[in-house]
């Protein structure tokens, strides 16, 4: 497809066309752009208006395009003028990080708890008395 025939296809029809030419589902591109299904679903509804896209959505675009290594000047004129933004959005793959375990299950927090558990047990014991 040439850079004219883009610019007359809808951007919705382009992006989900070019996705299924790569064979590529939305679930598989959702979770290579971290976002939900609903959202890369909208970006290729027929009703998609451009002008109305917030600037999260409208960098969510952009990053869908860039996964899709599609040209985005060609529908740069439908955006509402606005400064550009100087990096791409990144992900920040939420689910990929090992949560750092709670520190009564380390060595040191076990220790410190017997301890205070120790020290109780012997004031008890000496108040008894």
């Amino acid at each position: 497809m040439t850079e004219q025939e883009n610019v007359e296809v809808p951007l919705n029809e382009l992006l989900s066309k070019t996705r299924k030419a790569r064979h590529l589902s939305v679930e598989e591109a959702a979770k290579s752009l971290n976002l939900s299904v609903e959202q890369l679903e909208n970006l290729e509804d027929a009703e998609l208006n451009l002008a109305e896209l917030s600037p999260f959505e409208r960098g969510y675009l952009r990053n869908y395009m860039g996964l899709l290594e599609l040209d985005e000047s060609l529908y740069e004129i439908y955006f509402p003028s606005a400064q550009p933004v100087g990096s791409q959005l990144k992900s920040m793959k939420r689910f990929q990080f090992v949560e750092p375990k709670p520190a009564l299950f380390m060595s040191v927090g076990r220790f410190i708890l017997i301890l205070v558990i120790l020290a109780a047990a012997g004031i008890a014991v000496w108040m008894s008395f």
